[in-house]
């Protein structure tokens, strides 16, 4: 593009876009409809989305822009391809309009303030989320969050196709995340840390955790759906009717857990299932695998409604107690550390094994 030049309208562009000259800046503008950028657009051009009708600038490729796009309407759409990728080098803010995922990256280290407006999709956002306001909603796929997003988001997950919502830093929202489809998955990645500052309930739906961890001191209503993964589980879960499932590592569930959940321990290597509280399940927790393992922490009381067994796997006790009126059986597998094993034990195959500090087996062993 010369110095001084304007591309306006709608259409499509099949060609790289460079700036070429020192002097004022050019501006590319999408009027009208929708302007599709399918090259490579280059740092130092303006990039613009009028206002006056519903207008989308759609980028296809690369691209970099110098200076913030303005975002303050709500006919304005900036669109990023599945093979987008946009870097933005100035903080961008955004009070009104959409960024449309389509698979592509948004990138800013300076960050986006969102005091209205919507992002969706699917794709990557990287860069810190501020601003009082805003929605972002994951649909068609997976939106990842890169980077913090500040107390002030409404967080959506679509339902009407699998759609995942992917949080991979700390994040905090004072508005419930509906959770109500088996198509919405809400996802919380390796350094994920997301804050509820309300009550969260789910009926429909996964929870997936990835190693991170969920917060909510409000609690965790649960009736129906499935929590599952390894991370930590920070609020009460009260409720029934959900599945809550430890799989490929240690999944700890820190607050009080009411009866009426069915628990599940994968039979991948490494899965642990951890309660570090009060716990109660009415059915049994299947042990029968050796990657299997049960964990009561050093304040976790697990009382379990119905006959318990194990033939593999481990019944690890952290200094917390263990109840089941109707008994244990052992056919295989161990139990295993320190604190108060309060059913009958039956069967034969298992090991039992004290330490460090106390095992106390307070019902018969035969």
């Amino acid at each position: 593009m010369a110095t001084n030049g304007a591309i306006t309208g709608s259409g499509t562009i099949a060609a790289n876009l460079s700036r070429v000259g020192t002097g004022l800046t050019d501006t590319i503008t999408a009027s009208g409809g929708t302007l599709d950028l399918t090259g490579t657009v280059g740092s130092g051009l303006v990039l613009a989305i009028a206002s006056a009708t519903a207008s989308d600038l759609l980028l296809g490729n690369t691209a970099t822009a110098a200076t913030a796009i303005t975002l303050n309407n709500a006919n304005q759409t900036l669109e990023i391809g599945a093979t987008g990728a946009l870097t933005v080098s100035a903080a961008q803010a955004m009070s009104a309009g959409t960024i449309q995922l389509d698979g592509g990256s948004f990138t800013d280290a300076l960050g986006l303030s969102m005091t209205g407006g919507t992002v969706t999709g699917f794709g990557t956002v990287t860069g810190a989320i501020t601003g009082a306001a805003g929605t972002l909603t994951a649909t068609g796929g997976t939106l990842t969050i890169a980077s913090t997003v500040a107390t002030g988001r409404t967080f959506v997950i679509g339902s009407s196709s699998a759609s995942v919502l992917k949080l991979a830093a700390a994040d905090v929202t004072g508005v419930a995340i509906v959770l109500n489809n088996a198509n919405q998955t809400l996802e919380i990645g390796a350094a994920g840390a997301l804050t509820i500052s309300v009550a969260e309930s789910m009926s429909a739906g996964t929870i997936q955790m990835d190693g991170g961890s969920l917060t909510d001191a409000l609690g965790l209503a649960i009736t129906g759906g499935s929590v599952t993964g390894f991370g930590t589980i920070n609020p009460a879960i009260t409720g029934s009717g959900g599945s809550i499932t430890a799989t490929g590592g240690t999944l700890n569930l820190v607050g009080a857990v009411a009866t009426g959940q069915s628990f599940t321990i994968a039979s991948v290597s490494g899965s642990d299932l951890k309660f570090s509280a009060t716990a109660a399940s009415a059915a049994a927790i299947a042990l029968n695998n050796a990657n299997q393992t049960l964990e009561v922490g050093a304040a976790g009381a697990l009382t379990i409604g119905v006959a318990e067994s194990m033939s593999a796997g481990t019944l690890k006790l952290g200094g917390g107690t263990f109840t089941d009126a109707g008994g244990l059986a052992l056919t295989g597998g161990s139990v295993t550390g320190s604190g108060t094993l309060a059913a009958a034990i039956t069967g034969s195959g298992a090991t039992i094994t004290a330490g460090p500090g106390t095992l106390n087996l307070t019902g018969t062993v035969d």
